[in-house]
């Protein structure tokens, strides 16, 4: 069973940018440069393969909102934007998540969190900054996070995730296996799902 999630944003900010806000999230949503003075929100999705030595070798980070074109789980297709508006800026954005993905937004969440128009900020201080849909729902649910909390959810089945990548460098390219073990609290895991090279997934 993939872990799969539609994740919706579509948020106004204050006009307070500055040009390297501006384009580290154009990066985060997969339209622009990655930032040549280093990461200032979030570093991305960052991953790892193994070096012919054995030690793990870190890749380029991959933009946290940047997927475009045909979703694979949730149907339709994926888009995230920024743009400006008449109060000063406006993102939307329609990603296809993986539920270890989620944990790594965090920091990216808090950072939109503190620069929202003051419009969208509740009476308790939460703002709804997107809308989150297990692949196999037919609803979403609102995100509303406070100043020190994103409340990700657990699967929907109550179950923890166990993810690993491993790869494996041969002679004519990577050969990567993205290992995904799900099962319940206080229970051993009891399913395994094997992806190969991004294109295929195994279930045992």
């Amino acid at each position: 069973m993939a872990d799969m999630f539609e994740f919706l944003i579509s948020v106004d900010l204050r006009d307070e940018l500055s040009a390297a806000d501006v384009a580290e999230l154009r990066w985060q949503l997969g339209s622009g440069a990655a930032p040549e003075d280093g990461f200032r929100i979030e570093s991305g999705a960052c991953f790892a393969i193994e070096g012919d030595d054995g030690e793990p070798v870190p890749l380029d980070p991959e933009p946290l909102l940047g997927l475009h074109g045909p979703a694979w789980k949730i149907g339709g297709m994926l888009h995230a934007n920024l743009e400006r508006s008449s109060a000063g800026w406006h993102l939307e954005a329609r990603q296809e998540l993986h539920a270890e993905t989620l944990q790594e937004m965090t920091e990216l969440m808090l950072w939109l969190y503190r620069r929202v128009d003051l419009g969208m900020v509740g009476p308790d201080g939460s703002v709804e900054l997107g809308r989150l849909r297990w692949h196999e729902d037919a609803e979403s649910t609102p995100l509303m996070v406070s100043d020190a909390h994103v409340p990700w959810p657990q699967q929907p089945d109550g179950s923890i995730s166990y993810p690993a990548v491993t790869c494996w460098r041969t002679s004519y390219l990577p050969l990567c296996l993205y290992l995904h073990f799900s099962g319940r609290l206080h229970e051993t895991p009891v399913a395994l799902s094997v992806t190969v090279s991004g294109s295929r997934e195994l279930r045992m």
